[in-house]
């Protein structure tokens, strides 16, 4: 049997790297911008997916959007709708 020890710096750096998708952003808007947007799915370290605390913006990695209906027009509207919100992601990170 192969034990693992790591340190509590070691175990803090694989925390920061692991990412969670969660919903919770599709109940409240998310923090961090002017424009009220609520993505379906929101990747977030997972750190940050276990608070408490209101989403922000910075915190998002990815975003998802579920949609029940393909036809043309909700097609074209959802492309338009995961653009803004793609561009509040944009304008949010670092750099």
């Amino acid at each position: 049997m192969v034990r693992y020890f790591i340190g509590l710096r070691q175990l803090v750096l694989i925390l920061q790297t692991i990412r969670i998708w969660v919903a919770d952003g599709a109940n409240a808007p998310l923090q961090g911008s002017d424009a009220n947007r609520k993505p379906d799915l929101v990747l977030l370290p997972a750190d940050v997916a276990r608070a408490s605390k209101r989403l922000d913006w910075r915190d998002v990695s990815a975003i998802g959007e579920m949609k029940i209906n393909k036809t043309p027009n909700t097609m074209k509207s959802s492309y338009i709708e995961v653009a803004g919100k793609t561009a509040l992601l944009l304008y949010a990170q670092d750099g």
